[in-house]
């Protein structure tokens, strides 16, 4: 057991990290509406895994119950190495873990210390194990530089208060970078996370886009021959 355990480590480092099974989880597109009044958020519900597996039934909002504090990440929000396991991360974790540990922080002092902790796992794994470079990079948006993102929603002393932390990779290594999102009387909107995928739908790009728009076409081609339907019908009825 221990023997074919110790050979199936070693072949795994010989191959690379993507041939012995490697993996990220990435997606999420996420749309935001904020004012000093309300936050709306709408998020979608597909993971890609880098093995080409898709999932459509993942829940990407984390809630911090004790701070009144949502918790959304967009990008790769998870590396697993089955080869070296201590360099795997995970940002809703790494959330988790990091809400859970020392005293009360505010809200920019937790997202502070995600980034960090975040950016942290990125480096460690790229210095010990350079090829998980191709994995964890693969997704890497060179017109961003960004990894993966988190943004935190929440109350603090009665306001209301947003922050994005992009884990960006620059210059040979990942680094964090907070910024406040602006809150005003007026209700405005913005997209995070793969928003190509959202103008890939619109503009018919894709093969599932084009199929995406067939269906909505005939859809509403059904509706309006229902409703046309039922007009005609209506005005038997009067006669």
């Amino acid at each position: 057991m221990f023997r074919s355990t110790l050979v199936r480590l070693i072949v795994a480092m010989l191959l690379g990290d993507s041939l012995a099974g490697a993996r990220t989880r990435t997606g999420t597109i996420v749309v935001l509406g904020g004012s000093t009044d309300k936050i709306v958020v709408a998020v979608d519900s597909r993971t890609n895994v880098s093995d080409g597996r898709i999932d459509d039934s993942q829940c990407k909002i984390t809630r911090l119950r004790d701070r009144n504090l949502l918790f959304i990440s967009t990008g790769t929000a998870s590396y697993y190495s089955p080869s070296m396991k201590s360099l795997s991360w995970d940002a809703e974790k790494i959330i988790l873990k990091v809400n859970g540990g020392g005293g009360p922080k505010s809200i920019r002092g937790l997202a502070t210390e995600w980034g960090e902790s975040v950016a942290g796992a990125i480096n460690e794994a790229l210095r010990q194990k350079p090829d998980s470079r191709n994995t964890i990079l693969r997704e890497v948006d060179p017109s961003n530089d960004g990894i993966v993102a988190g943004l935190f929603l929440g109350v603090e002393d009665r306001t209301l208060v947003a922050f994005d932390n992009v884990v960006e990779y620059r210059f040979g290594q990942a680094t964090p970078d907070l910024k406040p999102l602006p809150l005003t009387g007026q209700m405005t909107f913005g997209g995070f996370g793969k928003t190509r995928v959202v103008d890939e739908l619109l503009a018919g790009k894709t093969p599932f886009a084009k199929a995406e728009a067939q269906r909505w076409q005939a859809e509403a081609r059904f509706r309006q021959r229902t409703e046309m339907l039922e007009k005609q019908s209506n005005g038997l009825k009067r006669q």
